[in-house]
């Protein structure tokens, strides 16, 4: 109950920043120090948001939250590429990897709208993993091409390769 509470003060308090401060927030990382502001009187103090989006449009104004939110967007598109491309190569490990990642940040997307997580390394940990295997998949697609335009890989088994 006590948690829940906690919750809704903080989601109130960070939706009253967001309304006095669309566009550019109250700065980065002051939610905790101006949350007393926000939160109504009888209330017991809070020092983080308990929703990363909430946070994160408080403290970088709305135009930092869909900023946020198009880099998990983009990440997830991305390990969807990378995913078709080892289809194509073939290789079942780094669609594997992949797939992995894709179910990862969905989890996190989930979990994001009850923790303040957004600043945590390992989210852009996978993140940056992502476009190391975007530009892996890459190479190993232009390695095919190459070979394929030396005439050293068989036109059997091989589809045409189209990113």
């Amino acid at each position: 109950e006590e948690a829940k509470d906690a919750r809704l003060v903080a989601w109130t308090a960070g939706l009253r920043m967001i309304r006095t401060h669309p566009f550019a927030g109250v700065g980065l990382g002051n939610f905790r120090h101006v949350i007393l502001r926000y939160e109504d009187s009888d209330q017991d103090v809070v020092t983080v948001a308990h929703n990363t989006y909430i946070e994160a449009a408080a403290e970088l104004g709305i135009p930092g939250l869909l900023i946020h939110i198009g880099i998990l967007v983009s990440t997830f598109i991305t390990l969807g590429r990378v995913r078709r491309r080892a289809l194509l190569v073939p290789s079942t490990q780094l669609y594997q990897v992949a797939l992995g990642l894709q179910a990862g940040l969905i989890s996190y997307i989930v979990s994001a709208l009850f923790v303040s997580s957004w600043w945590q390394k390992m989210v852009w940990l996978l993140i940056f993993f992502a476009i190391c295997l975007d530009l892996s998949s890459r190479h190993m697609m232009k390695g095919i091409r190459q070979r394929r335009a030396r005439g050293a890989v068989e036109a059997v088994g091989v589809p045409d390769l189209v990113e």
